[in-house]
C-alpha cells in the first residue's frame, strides 16, 4: 500500500470515529497539549497500514463513557482491518472482554493462560495472579 492509500485510508478510518478526532489527527506534534485521546493515536498510527498495534493501557484514565467510545472505536479499526493483529498490555477487564478474539495472560515474563477470554477469567492461576483469590 503506498503512503497515499494508507493517508487515504487513514483519514476515512478518522471520519467513522468519535467527533473532533478527524479535525485533531492532523494538528503538528510540536507544541501541542499532551491532551491527545486514544483515538488520535490509533489513527496516526494506522496512516502507516500496519500488520501490528500495540495499545499501552488505552483506557488509562478515562470514564466509562470514555472507555465506551474508545472500545467502540477499536472495534471499527478490527472490523476495517481484518488483517491487523492489536495486542492490548494491561486493560480492564470489560474491556478485554469486549474486544478479543484470544487472550494470553503473562505473571513474571510467564504464560499463565491462554485461550477465551471466559476461559482465561476463569483459569485459577490467572486469578491467583491478578485478583489474589482463586
Amino acid at each position: 500500500m503506498s503512503f497515499e492509500e494508507c493517508y487515504r485510508s487513514a483519514r476515512a478510518f478518522g471520519r467513522g470515529v468519535r467527533a473532533g478526532t478527524y479535525e485533531r489527527m492532523f494538528e503538528p506534534v510540536a507544541g501541542a497539549a499532551n491532551d491527545r485521546p486514544p483515538p488520535i493515536e490509533i489513527c496516526r498510527a494506522l496512516i502507516s497500514a500496519p500488520k501490528l498495534l500495540l495499545l499501552d493501557e488505552p483506557s488509562a484514565g478515562m470514564t466509562h463513557d470514555e472507555t465506551t467510545e474508545l472500545m467502540n472505536d477499536i472495534m471499527v479499526v478490527r472490523e476495517r482491518n481484518k488483517y491487523l493483529t492489536i495486542i492490548i498490555r494491561r486493560a480492564r477487564d470489560g474491556v478485554i472482554e469486549r474486544i478479543t478474539d484470544r487472550c494470553i495472560v503473562l505473571n513474571f515474563g510467564r504464560k499463565i493462560a491462554e485461550g477465551p477470554y471466559r476461559k482465561v477469567a476463569a483459569d485459577v492461576q490467572v486469578q491467583e495472579a491478578y485478583l489474589g483469590v482463586a
